[in-house]
């Protein structure tokens, strides 16, 4: 289970326990789905929106974007700052199991992005030297601003960082996690199933430390959207204070 799904569901039992015990049956079920309705509009469907947004303002006529595989904030993302009318390339350094780098170079080239495709990591310092800006899509961020993604992402993010080129961050605040503070990638994380062995050891997600990170891109930060990977527990904070 993911951690989005894991705040969704205490989101759901919080707003069981408001209920007072002497609730119609009916009139609580219908609170408890316009609440869900609720939290879907604003905390997924809106967040990507709004992040989409934010993250394509920092998009700038010339720049070459470097990513790792494809991530659906990165994808809409770049169709954003494309749709208004920015001219910019993109490096897409892919996850040589998976390959979904491939379906987001189709989808650029189509829109007419040009691209530059390494089909491994093996082409990452060549794309690092070619780049001005490095977006990468998180799964999760933990209470100390730590990025957590597929494997492969901090090595993309520690290759940037020491080229002093910046790296972006977007991820919605339902995935972050204000408990954990991992400092590894063994602490919390998934084994691959399909290529694991006695004599082979991988592992599904990698963790990126909050030093590699320029910034964090959020739908919260009512301005541009934006703040450092160590401000996680205060966007939760602000957050909680409006509800």
């Amino acid at each position: 289970m993911c951690l989005a799904m894991g705040n969704a569901i205490r989101f759901l039992k919080t707003k069981i326990n408001e209920f007072d015990i002497d609730t119609p049956e009916q009139e609580a079920k219908d609170a408890l789905l316009e609440s869900i309705d609720t939290f879907i509009n604003e905390r997924i469907t809106l967040a990507e929106l709004v992040i989409a947004r934010n993250a394509a303002s920092m998009v700038g006529d010339g720049d070459v974007i470097l990513t790792y595989g494809s991530h659906r904030l990165v994808q809409k993302t770049l169709l954003q700052a494309r749709r208004e009318g920015k001219r910019f390339e993109v490096a897409i350094v892919d996850d040589p199991f998976d390959q979904t780098g491939q379906d987001l170079a189709k989808v650029l080239r189509r829109e007419g992005v040009r691209v530059f495709y390494s089909p491994n990591l093996g082409g990452l310092r060549l794309q690092v030297r070619r780049s001005t800006k490095v977006f990468l899509g998180a799964e999760a961020m933990f209470a100390n601003g730590s990025l957590y993604g597929p494997a492969g992402t901090c090595d993309v993010a520690m290759a940037a960082a020491d080229a002093s080129i910046p790296v972006i961050a977007l991820c919605e605040t339902i995935s972050f996690d204000r408990d954990r503070v991992p400092t590894d990638s063994l602490t919390y994380n998934e084994i691959d199933p399909e290529r694991c062995s006695a004599d082979n050891f991988r592992l599904l997600f990698d963790t990126t430390r909050s030093k590699y990170l320029e910034v964090v891109v959020t739908e919260y930060e009512s301005e541009t959207g934006n703040a450092p990977a160590q401000a996680i527990l205060a966007i939760l904070r602000k957050q909680e204070d409006q509800v």
